[in-house]
C-alpha cells in the first residue's frame, strides 16, 4: 500500500515503478529467503519456527547453540500442537516396536482385501477378457508385486504366510518365460491362487500368525 501511494504521489499513476520495483524486492524474499529456510527446516528438522532454520545451519557450522524464537500468533500455537502430538506418537511407535501386529502389513481385513482381492480381480479379468498378451503379463505384474510386498513383510514382522508366498508368488513370476502349452499359465495362475491361500491358512493353523506366536494365535 505504501509503494502504491508513493507511485501516485510520485508519477501520478497508481500502478506505477515504485509498486512493481516493491512488489519484485517482496517476491525474492519470499521465495528467496523463505523458501530456503522452509528446506533446511524440513531437512535440518528445525523445531519452532521455519525462519530459525538458517540460524540453526550456522549454529551447526558453529557448533553452537541457537536460541529459540517462535512463530507469530496463531503459528507457534500450531507449532506446540504438532509437537505434542508427535511425541505422542513417538510413544505408540515405541510400543508398537516389539509388536509384530503393529508392524505387518496384512495385519487388518481392509489391507488383506485390497492387495490379495484386488491381485485376483486383476488377474481373472485379465484371463477371461484379454488378449493373451494380458491374460499373461498382467498376472506375471500382480505375482512380482505380492513377492515383494510379502518379502518385505517377512522382515516386518515375520508373517508366516509370508515365508510361503513371497517365494511362491516369485516362483510364479518367473514362471511367464517359459511355455508348456496353451493352458499352462492358467493352471499356474489358479493353483497357485487357491493352492496359495489354502497352504496358507493351514500354515497359520499350525504355527500362529508370526513366528514365536503360539499355534491358533490371532
Amino acid at each position: 500500500m505504501g509503494a502504491a501511494i508513493t507511485s501516485l504521489l510520485t508519477t501520478g499513476n497508481l500502478l506505477d515503478y515504485p509498486l512493481w520495483v516493491s512488489v519484485t524486492v517482496w517476491q525474492v524474499y519470499v521465495f528467496g529467503h523463505l523458501g530456503l529456510s522452509f528446506l533446511l527446516a524440513a531437512s535440518l528438522a528445525t523445531p519452532g519456527c521455519e525462519m530459525r532454520a538458517i540460524p540453526q545451519l550456522i549454529g551447526l557450522a558453529k557448533k553452537e547453540q541457537v536460541a529459540e524464537h517462535y512463530c507469530p500468533a496463531f503459528i507457534d500455537s500450531v507449532d506446540k500442537w504438532e509437537h505434542a502430538r508427535k511425541q505422542g506418537i513417538d510413544e505408540v511407535e515405541k510400543l508398537a516396536a516389539n509388536d509384530p501386529r503393529a508392524r505387518d502389513i496384512f495385519g487388518s481385513v481392509d489391507r488383506v482385501l485390497l492387495i490379495y482381492g484386488l491381485s485376483f480381480v486383476a488377474i481373472q479379468l485379465a484371463g477371461n477378457f484379454g488378449n493373451f498378451a494380458i491374460a499373461t503379463r498382467v498376472p506375471a505384474l500382480v505375482f512380482l508385486l505380492i513377492s515383494v510386498v510379502c518379502l518385505n513383510n517377512t522382515a516386518r514382522c515375520r508373517r508366516v504366510h509370508c515365508y510361503l508366498i513371497g517365494p511362491l508368488s516369485l516362483a510364479l513370476y518367473s514362471f511367464r518365460l517359459f511355455s508348456f502349452g496353451s493352458d499352462t499359465w492358467a493352471v499356474l495362475v489358479n493353483s497357485g491362487l487357491i493352492g496359495g491361500a489354502c497352504l496358507s491358512f493351514h500354515m497359520e493353523m499350525i504355527w500362529g500368525r508370526y513366528f514365536g506366536d503360539k499355534p491358533n494365535a490371532t
